[in-house]
């Protein structure tokens, strides 16, 4: 196999494709019927029974996908998967995960052969947690991949900064209370340890 070949969005951008070794420049992007054809060449060409592992990171315009109702419901739009040309994806896992602060509604992918499962998560830098949408198959077919899934959720970019600061002000809060008992069992501690050894110089 020379190269595999995999279908873009049509406005994906910032395409990069790399391997365990670095960063692959030997590409090619071919636009047809509104798609963009991806043709990745493997670093070494790959035989019957050989396995290549890589990554695929490319960026889509958010405006495109991300929409609001008018009562305040956030929805987005995304394909699940990204479609190969007549290849089977042995094991399948996508994460979908919503901003920080918001609140799960709905979601409208049950395909037979995917399981979807809610998790939680946090960034190392994240103050609370984070829905994810995690989708998981194995041994997908190319045809069964590219469908597209529409997540509605809750979303306030005022309550979330509200929350966060309020969070702040009480860890904040909390370490000037620790500093004042810590000073104060330092204060009474050391007027133990005076009249002990004042003592001390009398009984000498």
């Amino acid at each position: 196999m020379k190269d595999m070949p995999f279908i873009l969005p049509s406005d994906a951008y910032d395409v990069t494709y790399r391997d365990e070794v670095g960063l692959i420049s030997t590409s090619d992007f071919i636009e047809h019927e509104g798609m963009t054809i991806f043709n990745c060449r493997p670093r070494y060409p790959v035989f019957g029974g050989w396995a290549s592992s890589f990554e695929i990171h490319y960026k889509l315009p958010i405006a495109d996908r991300l929409h609001k109702t008018k009562s305040g419901v956030h929805y987005v739009e995304l394909k699940v998967g990204q479609l190969a040309l007549d290849a089977i994806t042995s094991s399948f896992k996508m994460d979908i995960v919503l901003p920080e602060t918001s609140k799960l509604l709905a979601h409208n992918y049950n395909k037979i052969g995917f399981k979807t499962s809610i998790l939680t998560f946090r960034t190392n830098l994240g103050i609370f947690d984070s829905p994810v949408i995690q989708i998981t198959s194995n041994n997908v077919l190319d045809d069964l991949l590219g469908d597209e899934i529409k997540i509605e959720f809750e979303y306030s970019l005022t309550q979330s900064f509200m929350s966060k600061c309020f969070f702040l002000y009480m860890v904040f809060q909390l370490l000037f209370i620790a500093f004042i008992c810590y000073k104060l069992v330092r204060a009474f501690i050391s007027k133990l340890i005076k009249p002990s050894k004042a003592l001390d110089k009398k009984l000498q």
